[in-house]
């Protein structure tokens, strides 16, 4: 209160008084500066001040964080943005005004971080089974750590697992079919956290469902073996060396085996085909064997010294070949008087000549080993 007494030649005059009043400046509250990452609900801002019913306004430089570029009042919590791979900062500068006053500014940031998230391939190239699983995982954030984790898998005989970076593990299909193996990636940066999965086909070893010891063949047969695999898309190709006692030379081929062997000797012998399967860029090589037995034969000479009518013959039948068995026949024959015969074993006859003249008696003798037939 002002009171203003006037005087004048020494008289005093009547004391008036008046108000002035003076209002304070408004200031706000210093807001901390927030980091928050992408894709969270911000908390409100509240804004304070020491002056009673003071007004708050506020301008955002960058509204690519998901706030509005200016505003009044209290910031409302909002849903961070930063599609980018580093931290976004926006500058909020609070204004304020109370009773007609404007008092002084305040500024304080918002940093948006980044979700993490992996630059190298989700789908690596696939692996054949029981081969090395590498993968180095990479993000375009910066610091950005990774830990992983694998389930166990039906089809894949690993136990579960975990750890960080590169998981480096051989994985084992158990399967005919392609598995895939998931590794669930957590992507760490600037306190923010990401997940995703990176799927790893496991592609099977092809292998032979047919058998890789057929049944025997004979000796001078034709050997097929259609080459099978539970593995679809399986290619086949084939070889087979030389090999002592089947004259055939060293040969080779695709799919189906298709081959007449011939074996010189008097004992089975053992042919061995390697065959090589191909599918999904994976391949195994894998042997067939199977037996050729002999074509039982007759140990020479086939023919007999001469016998004289009614005098005893005898022929005592042997092969070379282990285990053959011997059946034999004779036809009635023109000036042999004796009836048409067979037998086993050894041939035992007396043979009765009823013409003037030599004459030639043959015996048909059936020579069986190893289900192999041979007529001599």
């Amino acid at each position: 209160v002002v009171t203003v007494t006037p005087s004048h030649l020494g008289c005093i005059g009547t004391a008036q008084t008046f108000s002035i009043t003076v209002n304070p400046t408004p200031n706000v509250v210093a807001s901390p500066n927030q980091t928050h990452c992408n894709g969270t609900s911000t908390a409100p801002v509240n804004f304070t001040g020491s002056v009673p019913g003071t007004l708050f306004s506020w301008t955002n430089t960058n509204s690519s964080i998901g706030l509005a570029a200016s505003g009044t009042g209290n910031i409302a919590p909002f849903m961070a943005i930063d599609t980018s791979t580093a931290p976004v900062t926006a500058v909020i500068t609070v204004n304020t005004t109370a009773n007609g006053c404007t008092g002084s500014s305040n500024s304080f940031t918002i940093t948006i971080d980044p979700t993490p998230i992996l630059t190298s391939s989700l789908n690596p190239p696939a692996i054949c089974n029981n081969t090395l699983f590498s993968y180095v995982p990479t993000s375009a954030t910066a610091g950005t750590t990774f830990a992983w984790s694998r389930d166990t898998v039906t089809g894949i005989s690993n136990a579960a697992a975990s750890g960080v970076d590169n998981p480096n593990e051989t994985l084992t299909d158990t399967t005919p079919n392609p598995v895939v193996a998931i590794y669930v990636y957590t992507l760490t940066a600037n306190g923010c956290v990401n997940t995703q999965s990176v799927f790893s086909i496991v592609n099977p070893t092809p292998m032979l469902s047919s058998s890789l010891t057929p049944p025997a063949i004979c000796d001078s047969t034709l050997f097929t073996y259609p080459s099978t695999s539970a593995t679809t898309g399986t290619t086949y190709t084939w070889s087979r060396a030389a090999i002592p006692g089947i004259s055939n030379p060293a040969t080779s081929g695709a799919d189906t085996i298709n081959e007449v062997l011939v074996n010189t000797t008097p004992n089975p012998i053992t042919v061995t085909y390697v065959d090589t399967l191909l599918a999904n860029g994976c391949s195994n090589i894998q042997n067939i064997t199977v037996a050729v037995n002999p074509r039982p034969m007759l140990i020479p000479p086939l023919t007999h010294s001469p016998v004289c009518d009614s005098t005893p013959f005898m022929y005592v039948p042997a092969s070379a070949t282990t285990g053959t068995t011997f059946t034999w026949s004779r036809v009635a024959i023109t000036g042999i008087s004796n009836p048409a015969a067979s037998g086993t074993d050894t041939i035992s006859e007396t043979l009765i000549n009823t013409s003037v003249n030599p004459i030639n008696v043959i015996y048909v003798d059936t020579l069986r080993a190893n289900g192999c037939m041979n007529t001599e």
